[in-house]
């Protein structure tokens, strides 16, 4: 019995000398301005730097380029499908439609006022949205995004670090990102893009869109970011589905085999893809109802990537 009561008190003496030496370290960092002792906000700070950061600016602000004769079919079929998916959605055309609603840029339609709908409506959206997202995504009215594995993508990506992503086209002088594909700046790129835009002489945003905007951020020392998943696979595409799983064949465009030299006959799409080019509004819907509303029963969907053909065993 007296064996218990020593060991009571001296856990009870061992509590508040521990208690004590704590207080008194505290009350010393406080004394020098810090709210806690330096060793312990050391440990904190090395504890969270040891860890992935995940989830960093998730804020994803989506603008789809798009023109009067499109609204009610392609641009609609964004809006009802993947569209709604994002934080923030602008639809850009060269005339406002308060009903729709898009933002006219009073710019003509046509491809070769393409680039300069890029430009005023990136100069809006710095004025504007800056502060209200991370990231900055565009595309087409006939892109089509899977915004759920587009912040799957952005999870670990710092929205401060000069980076934008995309689907990657190799030139013989210039790397740039499709913008078909759809391409995604981070904050830090879109700002530096609108603050020297009419500053580097490389920023004069002629040609092709895609081409004008890698040319001018390569300018300023931003090479497209390698967007990949963690198997090594492209996430974004330039081409439909149906084209990227065909694969290399003998009507594919010599632009493609010179600017996307991995193209074989065997293409293997990532099952955590981003985007797909060239869908028209029915494809957008069918591939909106197959990813969100389509159950298989029995039936449970691989965490890897399956050959066409091999079924999963239960």
């Amino acid at each position: 019995m007296k064996a218990s009561w020593a060991l009571c008190y001296g856990m009870l003496a061992g509590i508040v000398v521990v208690l004590t030496l704590v207080i008194t370290k505290l009350n010393i960092s406080r004394r020098k301005g810090d709210l806690f002792p330096r060793d312990v906000l050391n440990s904190l700070k090395y504890a969270l730097h040891a860890v992935p950061t995940i989830d960093k600016g998730q804020r994803i602000l989506c603008w789809i380029l798009t023109q009067p004769k499109n609204l009610r079919n392609r641009t609609l079929a964004v809006k009802e499908t993947w569209g709604g998916n994002c934080d923030i959605t602008l639809y850009f055309s060269s005339v406002t439609d308060k009903q729709f609603p898009t933002i006219g840029l009073g710019i003509p339609e046509g491809r070769r006022n393409l680039v300069k709908k890029v430009r005023a409506a990136l100069q809006y959206i710095d004025k504007v949205y800056s502060d209200k997202a991370d990231w900055f995504l565009k595309a087409d009215d006939d892109t089509f995004i899977i915004v759920e594995n587009l912040r799957h993508f952005l999870r670990t990506k710092d929205p401060d670090a000069p980076v934008y992503y995309g689907c990657k086209l190799e030139g013989k002088r210039l790397h740039y990102h499709s913008g078909g594909g759809g391409y995604v700046m981070s904050r830090n790129v879109l700002r530096r893009f609108v603050q020297n835009i009419n500053k580097s002489t490389d920023c004069k945003m002629q040609g092709a869109e895609d081409a004008a905007i890698g040319g001018c951020l390569n300018s300023l020392g931003i090479l497209p970011s390698y967007s990949v998943d963690q198997q090594g696979h492209f996430v974004f595409h330039w081409s439909s589905l149906y084209m990227f799983l065909l694969g290399l064949t003998e009507t594919t465009p010599n632009w493609v085999i010179k600017r996307q030299p991995f193209w074989s006959r065997h293409n293997v799409a990532s099952n955590v893809s981003v985007s797909f080019h060239f869908a028209l509004h029915g494809d957008m819907r069918a591939m909106h109802f197959l990813l969100n509303n389509l159950t298989v029963y029995g039936y449970r969907k691989p965490t890897v990537y399956r050959p066409a053909g091999v079924t999963q065993k239960h």
